[in-house]
């Protein structure tokens, strides 16, 4: 883009570009049509129906295709989060946590299994992931997006289109809707409605200069006034947009490998690079931004409002021909095969109830017509000429050619293995295979080795997937932002919490984030074992078989995990009682849940009482504080006067007229001397004291506390000793 704003002429670029993605729509909707037995064109019923077949449909592909999608709904497995560092466990566990409740709460998982029948079907399908502006809905809509909608750059290779340079959205949206979403641009959008109609109200309008320029590049816009325009049912074709505009700028680099755009106004990255913690480098770069239009009118152009530098719409792709990249999925390879089922299908019955008449001209004295229609008939009943010259029964022959039709049943038995020889389903899939003398490992093989020859399709299903976990990651993170956030974390049927962004004091009086959720680095995966009632029966069978094999003094130890495997509602509950009972759920210290939760409600008391003892007793210190200011004022004060004094005395040494008088006011001048280094003694004295005290108060309360606690740990460790062992059930 030359501009960081898309242009008109650049948006008309983009659509003439699409001619590049080939005639791969038509194809895809056939394809579609064929899932759904629309098999048949009227132009093919209508010649089928001049030469005599019925016009029948046997619909396989359907079968097939719920099959593989059967499969897709079996082995659905969850997101999980990763993160890159090694004490981010817990960030981890409650990452994946709130991603999963984003799912739940989004509907992700119908949205990728739409998608995943849209690639299956037609080559493509389309998941949206995204924030939802309706403030009753949900916070998050991830919900898929029709093929016919999206228009993509067919030049771009990757997957996830990353190096794509744009992605349109075509959307039909009523008039009174468009108005609400863009008041600021209503004149324009009622003018364009109206054909203009209004040229009398729009030149008296002050916004004249902008609507006229709108009417001359409506006159001159390449774009079809079909494509965006339907004044009859008053809707109008919103074209949603995204693009990257490429620029080059400064990045900051961080020491732990993340690149953040520099923005030399913020004071933090200003600091950073002045601290040396980061460098800066010129690099170029793609920025995403979003542009929505109406037909050549553009009504907004914003930068991408999501954090990541992705679209907000993911692909599913199936299949992509290496030449063109045109898409295509499963019922493409089936369509040949069907198309010879239908036409075997009503040639076989056609010739079923066709009949071959061979008779001399005169064998009958009705018109031949009415033989033919006679003789396909199971009771049919004809009456022979009587002045026939050909007095023989072989007069008029009546035959049926089933040999013709066997041949025709058994390529018909052909084509039907075919579709799915070519799908990549097989019998033992279906479950229609026979199995006898097989054994479960053989059977199983079989199956599998129908699952390996999906294994493009669903790979790419998984990719995509995990795309559309990125995309929602992205949005979750954004909301916690650097806040605290609390996390309620399940494992293996016990729940635990976990703070993101929690301050932390360290030793230097600095604070510093725990499980900081913006500068921990984070990828999605997906699940090991997928979340589904089948899979959860496995491995309860397979659970059930492992504590069978263990000795019988052993096999109480995992009644719990037995029990947290079923599918009860009250499985927890009934877990908990059964450790409770046994003591099971130690933890390492040798302490049961139970015991451990009482442990730490009490060091929790015994925090809070130790917190107040230490709030009292800085309580007392400020207290004693002030006491010594004000000392030290009044000591301040005696001397002021002490100071006065001698001024007064040795007033009455320069006024003395005898050595007398002069002595016994220099004794009076030592005493008073003597008497304020006296006080001021004393009162220091006092002040050190009442110190000494309240620090010696403190040092006995924490020797107190630090005793307790010994006491409480050597207790614990004395009854974990003597406790008894359980005995044996």
């Amino acid at each position: 883009m030359a501009t960081e704003k898309l242009s008109q002429n650049e948006l008309e670029t983009l659509l003439k570009d699409l001619q590049w993605e080939g005639a791969w729509r038509a194809e895809a909707d056939k394809a579609a049509a064929y899932y759904d037995g629309v098999q048949l064109t009227p132009e093919t019923i209508r010649q089928m129906r001049e030469r005599g077949l019925a016009p029948l449909v046997r619909n396989l592909i359907g079968p097939t295709v719920d099959l593989v999608l059967g499969i897709e709904a079996k082995a659905k497995r969850d997101w999980k989060i990763r993160a890159d560092q090694d004490d981010a466990v817990d960030l981890a566990a409650a990452m994946s946590a709130e991603i999963k409740k984003a799912e739940r709460i989004s509907n992700a998982d119908q949205a990728c299994s739409d998608a995943y029948a849209g690639m299956v079907k037609a080559g493509v399908g389309w998941v949206e992931v995204a924030r939802e502006a309706n403030p009753f809905k949900p916070r998050y809509r991830v919900a898929p997006v029709h093929r016919r909608e999206i228009y993509w750059d067919f030049r771009a290779k990757s997957l996830d289109l990353s190096d794509a340079r744009y992605l349109v959205r075509k959307q039909w949206v009523d008039q009174d809707v468009l108005l609400l979403h863009f008041p600021n641009k209503a004149k324009l959008i009622l003018s364009s409605m109206n054909r203009w109609s209004d040229w009398d109200e729009v030149s008296a309008a002050e916004e004249f200069v902008n609507l006229a320029q709108a009417h001359e590049i409506e006159v001159r816009t390449t774009i079809e006034e079909n494509e965006w325009r339907d004044a009859d049912r008053k809707r109008l074709c919103l074209y949603e947009v995204w693009y990257r505009h490429w620029r080059a700028a400064p990045v900051l680099m961080l020491p732990s490998g993340q690149s953040i755009e520099f923005d030399e106004k913020n004071p933090v990255h200003v600091q950073a690079l002045g601290l040396g913690l980061a460098t800066v480098h010129k690099a170029v770069f793609p920025k995403v931004r979003l542009s929505w239009w109406v037909g050549p009118h553009l009504l907004s152009d914003i930068p991408s409002p999501y954090p990541h530098g992705f679209f907000p719409y993911v692909p599913f792709w199936a299949y992509r021909e290496d030449n063109t990249g045109i898409p295509y999925g499963l019922v493409r390879r089936m369509m040949s095969p069907q198309d010879e089922i239908n036409t075997r299908l009503s040639k076989m019955m056609w010739l079923l109830s066709a009949k071959r008449v061979i008779g001399d001209s005169d064998a009958v004295d009705i018109p031949w017509t009415e033989v033919i229609e006679e003789a396909a008939r199971p009771d049919s009943v004809i009456l022979m000429n009587p002045n026939r010259k050909n007095k023989t029964p072989d007069a008029l022959r009546i035959e049926s050619d089933f040999a013709l039709s066997q041949q025709q049943f058994n390529v018909l038995q052909d084509a039907t293995q075919a579709i799915q020889a070519s799908a990549g389903v097989y019998q033992s899939m279906l479950g229609k295979a026979d199995f006898a003398g097989q054994s479960g490992l053989a059977i199983n093989s079989l199956v599998e080795q129908g699952s390996t020859t999906l294994a493009e399709l669903n790979g790419n299903y998984q990719a995509a997937r995990k795309q559309v976990g990125t995309l929602l990651l992205s949005l979750v993170k954004e909301d916690i932002g650097s806040n605290p956030y609390k996390v309620i974390v399940e494992s293996n049927g016990t729940r635990r919490s976990v703070v993101l962004n929690q301050p932390i004091q360290d030793a230097s009086g600095n604070y510093y984030l725990t499980n900081d959720v913006a500068a921990t680095a984070m990828t999605v995966d997906l699940e090991d074992v997928p979340d589904t009632p089948s899979f959860r029966i496995q491995q309860m069978t397979m659970l059930t078989e492992i504590v069978k094999s263990l000795p019988p003094e052993v096999q109480p130890l995992l009644a719990d995990f037995m029990l947290r495997a079923t599918d009860l509602p009250f499985r927890h509950e009934a877990a908990d009682r059964v450790s409770a009972a046994l003591g099971l759920n130690r933890q390492d210290n040798g302490a049961t849940t139970a015991q451990q939760q009482a442990a730490e409600q009490q060091a929790q008391l015994a925090q809070q009482q130790m917190q107040l003892q230490l709030a009292e007793q800085a309580a007392r210190v400020q207290k004693a504080q002030a006491d010594a200011e004000a000392a030290r004022a009044k000591i301040q004060n005696m001397q002021m006067q002490s100071a006065l004094k001698m001024q007064e005395a040795q007033q009455k040494m320069v006024f003395a007229e005898d050595d007398h008088a002069a002595s016994q006011d220099e004794q009076a001048l030592r005493l008073v001397q003597g008497a304020q280094a006296s006080e001021e003694d004393r009162q220091l004295k006092l002040l050190n004291a009442r110190q000494q005290n309240e620090a010696h108060q403190l040092s006995m309360v924490a020797q107190r506390q630090k005793e307790k606690q010994g006491s409480e740990a050597h207790k614990a460790k004395l009854n974990n000793m003597t406790k008894k062992p359980q005995p044996k059930r």
